[in-house]
């Protein structure tokens, strides 16, 4: 099933994967990735339609996609459940505080994606809840000081349509985007629409972004003839300088849930969630002091009203005890005015030798807040006000080897988690949420990085006393990789992904399933100012017959398919 990724090794470098830049997100500070103490995997120039697609092929990542890109992922790391990965953009979290279901509608053209840094493992010592099984940062582009604009369309299988175009000049940025598609099965359409402006000088970025998606959702809950509309507004500020950092930020999220749109008096959830945050940041090369401050509103007629306030001190400080050896110690303490006080410790080492080889170890504690689904759902499942913060100690250790064009990176991890949330059926035919006793996951997991090939491998035991719907959702093991040459002046692309469940789903009827996609582009110049992108790509080429597994069932997936488009740029 990988002779294609092997078959095409020949030539020019991969541009996808980056191996020794600059990353933030395993410390807040920049850090240069071959002095990191965790596993980090960093993706840049990546060509994919959608921000599902770059995350399906990361390091231990499964992004399971409900219907075709771009319209719903469940995203889980290291075996987590998708409540337990955080989510930012440029350092902010965008979780959903009503359902998880919502974390990656990030209202960002994938074009506005300067490169997305993935950290497996706990960080709630640095990013406090939800940082449980790991944490992706989606870091965007600034706006530029020159004249630059696109605009772009493609085409392709199902009636699937895309146009996009951007402007920005002097530090100012405008994108729009629209895409939609007549659906792959009954009740699969969909249609998106996402803009953004933003403001950027050497000290302040200012940003405010909208994504609009109206889709059907065809068995995501349980329902065929559901339909399913979401409108998110996401707005702040950024104010920095050498030492002080500060971000004030607001997310809007409204969801309308239709049931059954085959009856005319069908019921309909209706929600309505409001995040606004400050966060401050004292830092330098050897210590972090920082404050956050949240608010989260929401207003439903299933849930109905709450507010939730949260307040954290966070604080870190990271020493060099000999050459190229590093230790890093953090703590943060989280105030929820549900449930009180968590803290979070962790302690990081490194060592690097005179080769390019590094080992490293960490333990630490993470936590999660139960979502307001959770706590206040009524219906065919019922929510649990009592409900306490799962939490869990993450071990880890791992050894690198890393040089300019190659990187091999191994870790083995152990996850202990209690008071896991479950949805469990009880004796009255309905689905209950209670904290379970105890999970744990094992994992070991390998990626490798050259000029022409990336290839992921993970491998997970778990462990739990009780099995219902979310926990079963993970996958035993995970392959991934892709592979990018040029000849001739075409660039090719291939990349795959082999996923094997975890034998509680296998016992349902499901073991696994491989899927591969390919693309071809060519750079040309128009003009002396417009230069052209002309790409065909290619999805499940072997027209695999395969589904997702979700909370509700199994959920057939596309078969084979395609997209052409062209791309225009000035200059």
């Amino acid at each position: 099933m990988l002779i294609p990724f092997f078959f095409l090794m020949a030539t020019a470098p991969l541009k996808t994967y980056i191996m020794d830049t600059v990353v933030v997100v395993g410390t807040r500070t920049p850090t240069k990735l071959s002095e990191s103490s965790r596993a980090i995997t960093v993706i840049k120039d990546f060509s994919t339609p959608s921000l599902s697609d770059a995350l399906k092929n990361a390091l231990s990542v499964n992004a399971s996609t409900l219907g075709l890109p771009g319209v719903q992922t469940d995203l889980s790391i290291r075996g987590s459940t998708f409540n337990q990965t955080l989510v930012l953009v440029n350092g902010i979290r965008v979780n959903d505080p009503q359902t998880s279901h919502y974390n990656l509608e990030v209202p960002f053209m994938v074009s506005d994606i300067d490169k997305i840094e993935i950290l497996g493992g706990s960080a709630s010592s640095i990013y406090g809840p939800d940082a449980f099984g790991g944490v992706v940062n989606i870091i965007t582009r600034p706006a530029g000081e020159k004249f630059h604009a696109s605009a772009g369309t493609s085409f392709g299988t199902y009636d699937a349509q895309l146009k996009t175009v951007s402007v920005e000049n002097e530090r100012l940025g405008l994108s729009y985007e629209n895409s939609s598609s007549d659906g792959y099965r009954e009740n699969t359409d969909f249609k998106n629409t996402t803009f953004g402006a933003q403001y950027s000088t050497k000290l302040m970025n200012t940003f405010i972004n909208y994504m609009e998606k109206d889709f059907g959702a065809a068995d995501f809950y349980g329902e065929h003839y559901a339909r399913e509309h979401t409108n998110t507004i996401f707005s702040g500020i950024k104010l920095e300088n050498r030492l002080l950092k500060t971000n004030v930020y607001s997310r809007i999220h409204k969801d309308k849930y239709i049931h059954d749109i085959t009856s005319f008096d069908s019921l309909t959830n209706r929600h309505t969630a409001y995040t606004t945050g400050a966060e401050t940041q004292l830092s330098t090369k050897s210590f972090i002091l920082g404050t956050e401050t949240v608010f989260d509103y929401l207003t439903s007629n299933i849930l109905d009203d709450h507010t939730v306030g949260k307040f954290a001190l966070f604080g870190q400080l990271r020493r060099r005890i000999a050459k190229k050896t590093f230790l890093i110690a953090g703590v943060r303490t989280d105030y929820n005015s549900l449930y009180g006080w968590q803290t979070n410790p962790r302690i990081e080492f490194s060592k690097g030798f005179r080769s390019p080889v590094k080992v490293r170890a960490s333990v630490g504690h993470a936590f999660r807040a139960p979502s307001f689904t959770e706590l206040y759902y009524t219906g065919k499942s019922i929510g649990n006000p009592n409900l306490k913060p799962e939490t869990a100690w993450n071990y880890e250790a791992g050894i690198d080897y890393t040089k300019k064009n190659f990187a091999l990176i191994n870790s083995v991890f152990i996850r202990d988690g209690t008071n896991i949330i479950e949805w469990v059926r009880k004796s009255d035919g309905l689905v209950h949420a209670e904290n379970i006793s105890s999970d744990r996951v094992k994992g070991i997991e390998t990626g490798l990085t050259s000029k022409i090939l990336r290839l992921n491998y993970t491998y997970m035991w778990t462990q739990n006393p009780q099995t219902e719907k979310y926990i079963n959702n993970r996958v035993k093991q995970l392959i991934s990789g892709e592979l990018r040459y040029t000849l001739y002046g075409i660039e090719m692309s291939m990349d795959g992904l082999y996923k094997e469940l975890q034998d509680t789903v296998k016992a349902q009827g499901e073991t696994y399933f491989y899927v591969f996609n390919g693309k071809l582009s060519t750079e040309f110049q128009i003009t002396t100012l417009i230069k052209g992108n002309l790409f065909l790509q290619g999805m499940n080429l072997l027209d695999e017959d395969y589904k997702e597994y979700s909370k509700y069932g199994s959920i057939p997936m596309p078969g084979r398919g395609y997209q052409i488009g062209i791309k225009l740029e000035v200059p």
